[in-house]
């Protein structure tokens, strides 16, 4: 595992420390391509927002091959009423087997976003297990929009977690891709809710809302819930595909933002998904804070 922190001045010094980052950490930069092992990633940044789109490999000028149709991201403006005033801070974290990097900015003291891109631990023999998750969101051919609805029980705007994200085309976007070939599938965008799955749907968090109702009543504290990934089969079926063993959702009423905390041998850095609101902690709809919600990533740094 490889930490590291600092603060970012734009989006363009973002994005050069993210590949820096990742350059270090054995990743291969090919001009706006970052790939290692099945991976590949094109990033991307303007003055109002970095980005990311995956895809399964690239061609011979450096473009993606099989991309998805979205872009994963952070956003400068817009996003839960907030304007990034620079500067802002970053949590950048690499870990493997399998390989995954995170990225968690911090601005106007109390809000958060992230960008992530790697790959599951998969269960069974299936094609895929690549994905891409950003709080923002955009179509292939615009810049990222901004996600504004979330269900703050289902952990909205975080990882792998958002519900609906109604964009600029009007269709539920979620807040990550995940590549799966499971009933002739490709690119699967993420509901947490999973109500009214199929199959070119998954869900990252639908396993955990149950967990992260309520603080255990023994000792106030919150459960670490695994991220477990099930896609929608055909017959309004579902399985389970894979997980992220270097993450867990997490409530954080008693937990601060960037806090360390350790449980047996592992120590964990949590954040809430978009900003703590430790007094509205029910399940409604918000556009600027993410109740309690957050999540927990792996960390042996200093």
């Amino acid at each position: 595992m490889a930490y590291q922190t600092g603060t970012f001045t734009s989006m363009s010094d973002l994005r050069a420390t993210l590949e820096s980052f990742a350059t270090t950490n054995g990743w291969t930069q090919a001009g706006s391509l970052l790939y290692k092992g099945s991976v590949y990633v094109e990033v991307a940044d303007t003055v109002s927002y970095l980005s990311v789109k995956v895809g399964l490999g690239k061609d011979g000028s450096n473009q993606l091959t099989t991309p998805s149709s979205f872009t994963r991201g952070i956003a400068v403006s817009g996003f839960a009423g907030q304007t990034i005033s620079y500067p802002g801070n970053y949590h950048l974290i690499s870990l493997s087997s399998p390989d995954n990097i995170f990225l968690v900015v911090n601005y106007n003291v109390t809000y958060w976003q992230h960008l992530a891109f790697g790959v599951v631990r998969k269960y069974g023999t299936w094609g895929g297990g690549e994905y891409a998750s950003g709080s923002s969101h955009g179509t292939q051919d615009s810049s990222v929009g901004l996600s504004t609805v979330m269900s703050t029980i289902d952990a909205g705007c975080g990882y792998f977690a958002q519900g609906e994200a109604n964009f600029d085309t009007g269709n539920a976007a979620g807040s990550a891709d995940l590549y799966c070939d499971l009933d002739g599938e490709g690119w699967r965008l993420n509901r947490s809710d999973f109500l009214s799955i199929n199959y070119s749907r998954f869900s990252g968090s639908a396993q955990a809302v149950m967990l992260l109702q309520s603080l255990m009543t023994w000792n106030d504290q919150t459960m670490l819930a695994p991220v477990y990934f099930e896609v929608g089969r055909t017959g309004g079926f579902r399985s389970f595909v894979g997980d992220m063993p270097h993450v867990r959702y997490i409530r954080v009423d008693n937990i601060d933002d960037g806090e360390i905390i350790t449980v047996g041998s592992q120590d964990w850095i949590c954040f809430p998904h978009l900003r703590k609101s430790p007094t509205i902690v029910e399940n409604q709809n918000s556009s600027n804070h993410s109740s309690v919600m957050g999540w927990a990533i792996k960390y042996d740094g200093p």
